[in-house]
């Protein structure tokens, strides 16, 4: 709908969030309270035992490292090869990519493809990870938000954007282990403490693309503005320029 019939994005995503959200509940309602096959724990030897962070990262399903990998192979098919330079110009100017030959819908149909089967494997891993289905997304619910903000934080750049991932799962991470620590505290509040404080990471990293930051720092000494400069360069977000416009020959 986007792509052919030149509709909003921001529009045919919502909707179709809402749907497939209610659509999961009614398909699952047969299951619910039958336990589910999860996928097994493969520890890697002496990377597993590290303190910390020894069994978030090493001690996961194949899938999981997999995914490692998918990074990597992400970044290295986007920055370093052909078709990731016409992906990078379909992304800034379609209308150049097109002059050049390039059949701009069509590829964005591959890679709309591709990114969807993408996300719909990690949503597939993601809920084998629950024991026994309630009926409920309990602790995942909104998890595809959280998704989206990791996008908007990495800059739509595959290694940064992991890195937005594994904060998030650090977060939730030092959620569990801080619960015990601290009995006095309303265990909820490990829960969805994640979520704000993430939220406030994105409103952070996005400080540098705010105009009244480059007024405030006017005033600095030269030595702190350029060093303060210098940070908030690095932190700057920018979507790829043609997102969300759909594409018109001229």
């Amino acid at each position: 709908m986007s792509i052919s019939l030149k509709q909003s994005q921001v529009a045919v995503g919502y909707v179709l969030a809402v749907a497939t959200k209610s659509l999961a509940y009614f398909l699952g309602a047969p299951y619910v309270g039958k336990p589910v096959m999860l996928l097994p724990q493969v520890p890697i030897p002496y990377l597993s035992e590290i303190p910390f962070i020894g069994a978030i990262l090493f001690k996961q399903t194949i899938l999981t490292y997999m995914s490692y990998v998918l990074v990597f192979v992400c970044f290295w098919w986007i920055y370093k090869t052909h078709q990731g330079l016409i992906l990078q110009g379909i992304g800034e100017r379609p209308s150049a990519a097109y002059i050049r030959g390039v059949n701009v819908n069509r590829m964005r149909y591959i890679y709309t493809g591709i990114g969807g089967a993408l996300v719909g494997i990690g949503g597939a891993l993601y809920s084998l990870s629950v024991k026994t289905w309630n009926g409920q997304l309990s602790g995942f619910d909104g998890i595809g938000w959280i998704i989206l903000a990791i996008t908007i934080f990495g800059s739509w750049h595959p290694l940064k954007g992991a890195m937005g991932a594994y904060l998030f799962v650090l977060l939730q991470y030092l959620g569990i282990v801080l619960q015990p620590l601290l009995p006095n505290i309303n265990s909820r509040i490990f829960q969805v403490a994640p979520f704000p404080l993430m939220i406030l990471a994105l409103l952070f990293v996005n400080i540098g693309n705010a105009d009244w930051v480059d007024r405030t720092l006017a005033g600095l000494p030269e030595d702190v503005r350029r060093t303060i400069a210098k940070i908030l360069r690095a932190m700057r977000t920018s979507p790829p320029a043609a997102l969300g416009i759909p594409f018109e020959k001229e």
